[in-house]
């Protein structure tokens, strides 16, 4: 693997993202708090992606349709 120098960019990117993704694992640590109709029983069966992924794919989605964004985000295109 290669040392790679840190650079102020990446720095930065490095902040952005964990500014991001810190409170989608807070939410995601406690969903109930999360569901509007059943508190204890919403988020709990077992999902095909999990609850952080829809919610970075949601932020970080495009112009193209949830399918296509699916793809892209699981590197099947």
């Amino acid at each position: 693997m290669k040392n790679e120098e840190v650079t102020p960019k990446k720095e930065y990117a490095n902040s952005l993202k964990e500014t991001q993704t810190s409170p989608i694992r807070e939410m995601s640590a406690a969903p109930a708090l999360m569901a509007k109709a059943l508190p204890n029983k919403d988020f709990t069966r077992k999902k095909k992606l999990p609850f952080e992924t829809v919610m970075q794919l949601l932020i970080s989605m495009g112009g193209n349709s949830i399918y296509k964004e699916l793809l892209e985000s699981q590197a099947m295109t």
